[in-house]
């Protein structure tokens, strides 16, 4: 019974892992919530996905929507309040005022969905080295099994 819970929980992981390296190929980029300013919508630890916007514009953003942008080298994800035609306003659910206006070339795109706490298993890489190194030992272990018997 072990085994078959131990054989799903790294099933879930790699499938994890696998379709979040894959939908980067598409232009949706991970982040990892790092403060509790859009909480309770976002909490820290989220993990977010972003789907990259290579003209971001007026036409292209609406207010209400949650965008990543970087604002002095960093990335924040904040809530559209206002927009003109070439600066837009943020604001972080959980902040009491608006941020500083952003010129369209800052952000870098549209939050898609959330996993909760799904930062933890990227931020937490020893788990994805131990998985890893696990599935190799069983694999060693199941051959060097074989090749015993297969002596006798």
């Amino acid at each position: 019974m072990l085994k078959k819970i131990e054989g799903i929980i790294i099933i879930i992981l790699m499938l994890f892992l696998f379709t979040t390296l894959l939908i980067r190929l598409i232009g949706v980029k991970t982040y990892v919530v790092e403060s509790d300013s859009m909480a309770p919508s976002y909490r820290l630890n989220d993990l977010v996905y972003i789907n990259t916007l290579r003209k971001p514009s007026s036409e292209t953003l609406h207010i209400g929507d949650i965008v990543a942008f970087n604002q002095n080298s960093k990335l924040v994800m904040h809530r559209v309040v206002e927009l003109s035609d070439t600066k837009l306003i943020t604001k972080g659910d959980n902040n009491e005022v608006n941020d500083p206006a952003i010129y369209y070339n800052q952000v870098q795109g549209k939050v898609v969905f959330r996993i909760p706490f799904g930062g933890y298993i990227l931020n937490i890489y020893v788990w994805i080295i131990l998985v890893g190194l696990y599935i190799a030992s069983q694999i060693s272990y199941k051959i060097f099994k074989e090749l015993k018997e297969g002596r006798s």
